[in-house]
């Protein structure tokens, strides 16, 4: 992944992985899939007399905790009050805590990924199209069957949310703002955060000149009761920073209820495109658009056929200008100034040849290309570069 490890793995409580990838990703957030483990609970804990409370109340403990001072608190006496200081499944998961309980994770991105159910798998990717008795043969078509429809499905979105507009629920400019950049399924999202705006007011503000620290008061119905919980928003009236003590930006990349009534009562009418994400924008060019596939290899659109030819030609140069260390500072030199006069400048990246290796772009390169299914369902796409190393490296 372009000599970087990931920012964050989602396993089960798989202990070989666990040493696994702690010894290979010194970097990377090892999370445990939260759906696995509270799905556990009855496996673990049905033997208890209390189990049905118990059930409820370690719920109301792992999902309801404000921070991470209060689930200690709440997992104490939650464990004092169903004696369960014994039982060695909640001992280890509590002391693990920090892989799994969402208190403990919301403060890292992880674009909304807690779990790693069925319907997230590779086994949702191959539904109604293979099983038990599928030969090899027959694998390797429905396969090729699966990754179009996938793909056609995927097209099928993108010019849905490109040529379509979901309008906006409310007069808010700041909403049109993400109705402009996101795709339809994310604007939704967006739109959730918007509507819910109306359960939450500002309960009280201290100011400290730039600095603002707001109280917001959220109301909600939890088990047909009405409860109303506060949220603590801070904001820096000069630079436009908000964050919230929910988190929801930090984890899912979704500004919160919370932050949008704070900004309205500044009188902000646009939001800063620091929360803006370029990842859930309808409006950049793809990379696995240019990818090659055995279902679309005999007619290529003409585009496809000037990037295969563009990438032979690169791969060729790289082979030859890679040999000389002055030779390679020039063409990216050159390289620079050509996408800099085209406006071109967020396809290439500055680098030092003396401190470390380039993360090259694919028109800086010639190789092969395949798309293999992600573990996540949806399409993700591999690279091999041959002019530079042996093995995949993933976009």
């Amino acid at each position: 992944m372009y000599y970087k490890d990931p920012e964050g793995i989602v396993t089960d409580q798989c202990q070989a992985m666990k040493s696994v990838i702690a010894t290979v990703f010194h970097q990377t957030r090892h999370r445990w899939c939260l759906w696995h483990i509270m799905k556990k609970i009855s496996e673990k804990l049905q033997g208890y007399n209390q189990y049905k409370d118990i059930k409820r109340i370690m719920k109301e403990v792992v999902y309801e905790s404000e921070n991470m001072d209060k689930f200690e608190t709440n997992w104490g006496n939650f464990i004092a009050h169903f004696c369960l200081v014994d039982n060695q499944w909640l001992t280890s998961l509590y002391e693990e805590r920090h892989r799994w309980v969402p208190i403990y994770l919301k403060c890292h991105f992880w674009a909304g990924l807690s779990t790693t159910q069925k319907s997230e798998s590779i086994n949702t990717f191959f539904d109604g199209y293979i099983n038990s008795m599928t030969t090899l043969q027959q694998f390797v078509q429905q396969y090729d069957n699966d990754l179009q429809h996938k793909w056609e499905k995927d097209k099928e979105v993108d010019f849905a949310s490109l040529n379509t507009v979901i309008h906006c629920g409310s007069q808010s400019l700041m909403e049109r703002q993400f109705q402009k950049e996101y795709t339809h399924a994310k604007f939704t999202e967006v739109q959730i955060e918007f509507r819910s705006k109306m359960n939450c007011l500002i309960h009280h503000c201290h100011s400290d000149g730039e600095n603002c620290t707001y109280t917001v008061m959220e109301e909600s119905i939890h088990n047909e009761h009405c409860r109303e919980r506060l949220f603590t928003v801070f904001y820096d009236r000069k630079i436009e920073d908000v964050q919230c003590q929910c988190f929801l930006f930090e984890f899912k990349g979704i500004i919160c209820r919370h932050a949008l009534v704070v900004l309205a009562e500044e009188r902000q009418k646009s939001i800063s495109t620091k929360y803006i994400l370029q990842r859930w924008s309808k409006n950049v060019r793809r990379k696995h658009n240019y990818i090659v596939t055995s279902f679309n290899s005999k007619d290529k659109p003409p585009h496809i056929q000037r990037y295969d030819t563009l990438c032979q030609t690169f791969g060729e140069i790289a082979q030859v200008a890679c040999e000389n260390h002055e030779t390679s500072e020039l063409l990216f030199v050159h390289l620079q100034s050509f996408a800099h006069t085209h406006d071109m400048s967020h396809s290439t990246k500055a680098y030092n040849i003396e401190t470390h290796y380039p993360t090259r772009t694919n028109w800086e390169i010639g190789f092969h290309r395949e798309i293999i299914p992600s573990m996540t369902g949806s399409t993700q796409i591999f690279i091999t570069m041959n002019q530079f190393q042996e093995g995949t490296t993933s976009i």
